[in-house]
């Protein structure tokens, strides 16, 4: 094969596009090589600066010309061999994202990242790290998964390179926040959407498509310590949480008890019990079945979530039908004027099949009404079943 020798800058920089393109260098590659051009070229450069750099032009054309790939090692596989170890090694996905961006740096010439994480519990995505400035594109516009275009691509579950994003020209300020490249890729665990990562360049045609494969490679490889998290998430959330309602369930609600009990000894403040217990609720299920049942239970927990404040913690107690909320900071009087509110709004609310529902509500305050957290439960109990008789 003939050797190639581009005559002047301009060829030069043409041929070098074209290796890149061929060969699959990532933007850091590309660049490194445009700067050594523009070194061999400038006036005063070291004797023999050029020939050398045709040199290394040539054997590259000849290697791209062959499809094979450079003996040399590729800053892209060096990048993901220390993503794969960062994965390894990290005990959170915060940790593992935030050290793979700065691992990517390397490969990727980008100004700026951010990786989403994808919440199951509101259906949307969050930034949970950014290098640099917060990226995205229209992030006015609201799309499935939340704002940005980020949230369009998480429901593609594809990824997105788009170089040429032009800008107001006469608006500089806006040019310098916003991307002229933009790189995106979902991150995917079989078919569950897990998160997105985001690059951005303020210069257009600064990614290739070698840099959206390394970031699409990458992202697989992240994916199992997100995985790995979100299953211990998951695992820890049904430790403390009734499947049904999404309350709190006993374990915690007691486990929650003890814990003001030494924050109303160590800081005299008094707090309160309601105990929510619904009429007759066993011939309810015997009726109508026990999905319907299950059904009026979600629409009572959502109830009392709407009808407390956020500061109140509420439970669904696993062991009936029952329901149980703690109200910090509460006297008797206050904790018993929440409980008249509480039960006028079950009073009024309409259950599923448009059927109203009687639910009984008793209240005790510690330390006035109870030394300890079992008398106090019992104390609330008691109060609400003794509204149970008292209304038959």
């Amino acid at each position: 094969m003939s050797r190639v020798v581009p005559q002047g800058p301009a060829k030069a920089r043409h041929l070098l596009e074209l290796v890149a393109g061929a060969l699959g260098w990532t933007s850091v590659e590309r660049e490194r090589h445009k700067t050594a051009l523009a070194a061999a070229w400038a006036k005063g450069a070291p004797a023999g600066a050029r020939e050398a750099f045709l040199e290394r032009l040539a054997a590259w054309s000849a290697t791209a010309l062959e499809r094979r790939p450079e003996t040399t090692e590729s800053p892209r596989l060096l990048a993901l061999a220390e993503v794969a170890a960062i994965v390894r090694e990290s005990s959170s996905a915060a940790d593992a994202l935030t050290r793979a961006l700065a691992a990517l740096a390397t490969g990727i010439r980008y100004e700026s990242a951010t990786c989403f994480l994808f919440d199951p519990a509101t259906e949307q995505l969050k930034p949970v790290v950014t290098a640099g400035r917060h990226v995205d594109l229209i992030p006015d516009v609201q799309f499935d998964l939340g704002q940005g275009l980020s949230s369009w691509i998480a429901r593609a579950r594809r990824p997105v390179l788009l170089s040429g994003l032009k800008h107001d020209e006469h608006d500089e300020s806006l040019a310098a926040l916003r991307p002229g490249s933009f790189l995106s890729v979902p991150l995917v665990v079989g078919k569950e959407l897990v998160g997105v990562v985001n690059m951005g360049h303020t210069q257009t045609g600064a990614f290739t498509e070698a840099d959206r494969d390394l970031l699409a490679a990458a992202a697989s490889v992240l994916c199992a310590v997100l995985s790995r998290e979100r299953a211990k998430e998951d695992a820890q959330r049904r430790a403390v949480t009734d499947e049904l309602t999404g309350l709190a369930n006993r374990a915690h609600f007691e486990a929650r008890v003890a814990e003001e009990i030494e924050k109303a000894k160590r800081y005299g403040h008094p707090f309160s019990i309601l105990w929510c217990d619904p009429d007759r609720f066993a011939a309810l299920n015997q009726a109508y079945g026990r999905a319907y049942g299950d059904s009026c239970l979600v629409s009572l927990a959502a109830l009392l979530k709407e009808g407390l404040r956020k500061s109140d913690f509420v439970a669904r107690i696993e062991s009936g039908d029952e329901f149980a909320a703690i109200l910090p900071h509460q006297s008797p009087e206050q904790a018993q004027a929440a409980c008249e509110r509480l039960q006028a709004a079950l009073a009024a609310h309409t259950f599923p099949r448009r059927r109203r529902l009687r639910v009984h509500v008793g209240v005790a305050t510690y330390p006035a009404e109870a030394a300890d957290a079992a008398s106090l439960l019992l104390r609330a109990r008691d109060a609400a079943r003794l509204a149970v008789r008292e209304a038959a």
